[in-house]
C-alpha cells in the first residue's frame, strides 16, 4: 500500500511502479484523483493535505482490507512514495515471524523520548501482521470497538498519522515487533542512505525520538536494510542495488 499524490503519480509514483512495487505480491497506489496513469490506484474521496493523513491511512486500510481476501497475505505494508523498499530482505526478515500473531514492524520511535508512547515511523514503512490488519479494522476501525479504542482509532481525529496508528495498536493489544538485526542495528530508516551514514548530517531528533540507542556510521545500519525514505531517485538506488555488479 503505497500512498502519492496526483501532482506524483507521473514521476515519482511511475518509478516506484517500474521498480520495487513489482516484487510484493500484490500492490497499491493509494491517491483522491483519478487520471491518465498506468499504476494501480486505489481513489479515495478526500482532499489531500498533511491534515488529514491519518484519515487517507485509515481509509486506505479498510478499502484494501475490504476488496481483497485477507487470508491470502501474510502482511502489508504501508508506505510513501519517496521510500524505496527492498523486497528481497524484508521478506527474508518476516519469514522468521507468524503472520497470525498481532504484530505491527518498522522503526520504533517513542514519542518525545517518551517509551510508554511507542509507534513505528511513517515514512520508514511499516508492516502489518494478517492478525493485526484484521484487528485494526475489524475491532479499530469497525462497529465492535472495545472501550477506549475509539479515542486513537476514530476517522476523525487530527494529529501526526504514525503516531496515532501506534495509539490504535497499542490499545488492540498489537504488539511492536522486534526489527533490529542480529547485531542491533536497524532495518527501516526514516531518511536517505547518504543521510543515514554520514556523521556530517546532525540530527538531535532523532535521538530524541528514537527507541533504541541511535548512531550513524556507514556500518551502524544493517547490511539487510528493508527500507530509506526521502529518496530523491528511485531508479538510482535500483540500479546500484539490482544492475551494477562489484
Amino acid at each position: 500500500m503505497i500512498l502519492t499524490h496526483p501532482k506524483q503519480y507521473a514521476s515519482i509514483a511511475v518509478q516506484v511502479n517500474n521498480t520495487w512495487a513489482r516484487r510484493c505480491n500484490k500492490y497499491y497506489f493509494i491517491g483522491s484523483q483519478s487520471t491518465n496513469t498506468s499504476i494501480p490506484l486505489i481513489l479515495l474521496p478526500l482532499r489531500e493535505s498533511r491534515q488529514i493523513l491519518w484519515k487517507k491511512v485509515r481509509m486506505a486500510f479498510q478499502a484494501v482490507h475490504d476488496q481483497e481476501h485477507i487470508e491470502d497475505f501474510d502482511y502489508f505494508l504501508k508506505a510513501d512514495d519517496d521510500t524505496f523498499v527492498v523486497m528481497e530482505n524484508l521478506r527474508s526478515f518476516l519469514s522468521g515471524h507468524d503472520p497470525n500473531e498481532a504484530t505491527i514492524f518498522g522503526r520504533r520511535f517513542a514519542y518525545q523520548g517518551d517509551l510508554r508512547q511507542q509507534y513505528m515511523s511513517g515514512g520508514a514503512g511499516y508492516v502489518l501482521s494478517r492478525r493485526a490488519l484484521q484487528l485494526l479494522v475489524g475491532t479499530g476501525f469497525g462497529s465492535t470497538r472495545a472501550p477506549g479504542v475509539t479515542d486513537y482509532c476514530n476517522i476523525d481525529y487530527i494529529s501526526v498519522e504514525d503516531y496515532l496508528m501506534g495509539r490504535c495498536l497499542k490499545l488492540l493489544g498489537v504488539k511492536f515487533g522486534h526489527s533490529l538485526d542480529e547485531q542491533k542495528r536497524e532495518r527501516f530508516h526514516p531518511l536517505r542512505p547518504e543521510t543515514m551514514v554520514n556523521p556530517r548530517h546532525v540530527m538531535s531528533w532523532m535521538k530524541q525520538y528514537n527507541y533504541h540507542p541511535f548512531e550513524k556510521c556507514v556500518t551502524c545500519i544493517s547490511n539487510t536494510s528493508v527500507s530509506f525514505h526521502y529518496v530523491d531517485d528511485i531508479l538510482e538506488i535500483e540500479f546500484l542495488l539490482y544492475h551494477m555488479r562489484v
